[in-house]
Formats: structure tokens, sequence, C-alpha cells
């Protein structure tokens, strides 16, 4: 199958946490300021050792906590910069707090949120507590099933995020352990193929330039808070979606893969299905195939995209 200037490289054998630092490697990040916490350390290690061996430029800036991780992704993102970071589970809850300032202060950071379980009881494993944990702190959410698609989100999410009639921050999920330290089979894109799609960064404007000061974070009480917080971001919000199907429909024309904010696996004439997220829609997959061949119609519906929530 022939795809518009289409630039695969081999397949490589990767986890999920890998793909994603790949991910950031090829889109030349500015700041990655983090702090390792399991099951997501291998991102952040991952990209500071690219930056070490000297792949790429950037700045890697260890912080004593989460939530200096996210402030530090603040601060580099209002001066101008492409910013990432990773965490999961009690990491996140220690970050919750300036993921509303983030997305508040329209800033597109993206976050590789590997989940786990929020303690306690302690449990480094995965389940999606910590994706529940933020859904209303207003960044857009894609969920990958797969390492192939923890790679592909991570690209499609600086895509999205740094849209000019956009600019919100973007959060990738993947399971922990189940994609995270799972290997299976990726097919990247070449650097120049991958960085050619998501372009150079341009900032929406110089928050930090002095001849032309700007206020952003500010206090505002009850007679502005719902016009500057629920109405704006709320229909900031409703141009994601529009804008996601577009960075799909680009993505597939460049790799042959082929991306739905809700996608649907043989239920065109199901009598049961299986809503689900993460690995479990591979596995559920799998399970509907073997039920189908004992004649009970099944079918399988997994969520890609979180936030905003695909009601159409």
């Amino acid at each position: 199958m022939a795809f518009d200037k289409m630039e695969l490289r081999d397949i490589e054998v990767w986890d999920g946490n890998f793909a994603a630092a790949q991910a950031l490697r090829q889109c030349k990040i500015d700041v990655v300021a983090a702090y390792p916490i399991t099951p997501s350390t291998p991102i952040v290690e991952g990209y500071a050792k690219f930056l070490a061996d000297g792949y790429i430029e950037g700045e890697f800036v260890m912080v004593e906590s989460e939530h200096a991780a996210m402030s530090g992704c603040i601060g580099a993102a209002a001066a101008g910069g492409r910013v990432a970071t990773a965490t999961s589970s009690q990491g996140l809850a220690l970050m919750s707090e300036t993921l509303y300032q983030a997305s508040g202060m329209r800033l597109p950071i993206v976050l590789n949120l590997v989940n786990r379980a929020l303690a306690s009881p302690l449990n480094v494993n995965g389940d999606h507590s910590d994706m529940y944990m933020v859904r209303d702190s207003g960044w857009i959410q894609f969920d990958a099933f797969s390492p192939q698609e923890a790679y592909d989100l991570n690209l499609i999410a600086f895509r999205v995020a740094e849209d000019h009639d956009v600019r919100l921050p973007a959060i990738v999920n993947q399971d922990g352990f189940m994609t995270s330290h799972t290997a299976q089979g990726v097919s990247p894109l070449s650097d120049d193929a991958a960085y050619g799609f998501v372009g150079e960064f341009k900032p929406m404007n110089d928050m930090l330039d002095f001849e032309h000061p700007v206020t952003h974070g500010v206090q505002t009480e009850e007679d502005w808070h719902f016009e500057h917080k629920a109405r704006q971001h709320n229909d900031l919000m409703t141009k994601v979606s529009p804008k996601i199907e577009e960075v799909f429909a680009e993505f597939e024309k460049l790799s042959g893969r082929k991306y739905n904010q809700v996608e649907c696996y043989d239920m065109d004439d199901a009598d049961v299905a299986v809503f689900c997220l993460g690995t479990s829609v591979e596995t559920a997959r799998e399970v509907a195939r073997e039920m189908r061949t004992k004649g009970i119609k099944a079918g399988v519906v997994g969520l890609r995209v979180i936030r905003p929530f695909p009601f159409f």
C-alpha cells in the first residue's frame, strides 16, 4: 500500500516507555523536568540518556518532587519552550495541583501518564484511578492500547496541543507494566518524518517579553471566574475534537496507521459488546473473535480520546 511520502523505519522491539522516550527525542524537546516514579521512570530516564549521549539538544531538569516537575514544565513552557514530562499514580496526585495552572495558562505541555493504582494499599501495577483523578483538569487526554500507540500518540499530542486554535496541554495514557514494560513490534517514523509531522514549535506569545508585558494566572473571584475558566476553557475544548480528527487523518497519510476517537471492532452486527480502555482492548478483541467462532456476535469499543469526551 502506498502512502504520501511515507518514511517508516524497520520494525523495532520496544516497550511503551522506550517508545514514548523515542518520540520525545524525535520531537526535539526544549525542556524535560521530571522526578522518577514507577512505572514511568524509564521514559524520562531514556530521554536523559539520549541527551547525555549527545543525540539531542535541550535541558533535562531533575527536581525534588512531581509537584516541582510540573512547576518546572510550566515555567519552561511560559518562557516559550516545547516541554514534556512523565509520571504515575502518587506522583500525579502530588502534581495535580499544578495541572490546573498549566491548562488555565494554555501551555501545550505533553505529559506521559503511565497508569498505576493509587495507594493505599500500595500497588505499583496498573489501574486507571490516576487517569480518572485528573479527567476534569482541563487537559486533552489520549489513551494508548499498545507500545506502538504510545509512540504515535505522543507525536499526535504535540501536533494537537500546540495548534494555535487549541493551545492546551495533553496527556498520553498507557497502562503501567502491561504497556510500559511489555515489548512489542513498533514501526517508528524516521527522525526527519517525525519532526516534520510535529513541526517546529512556535510559541503563542512571549510571556516573559518585558517589552510587551502580559499577565497570566491572576486572581479572579466569583464575578469573573466562570467567564475565564469555565466558558472560555469550554469554548477551547469544542475546537479540540475537530483538530484531533484532522491530525489523525494527516498521521494516517504519513504512517498508514488509522486512529479514531472511539475505536469500534466488529460492532456492526454485535449482540454483545465490551467497552474498555488500554491494553484490555487488545485482549477483549481476541476474546470477541473467539466468541464469534462459537456463534456469539461480540464486539469491542475502545475509548481513544478521554478528554474532550467524544459525544458524537
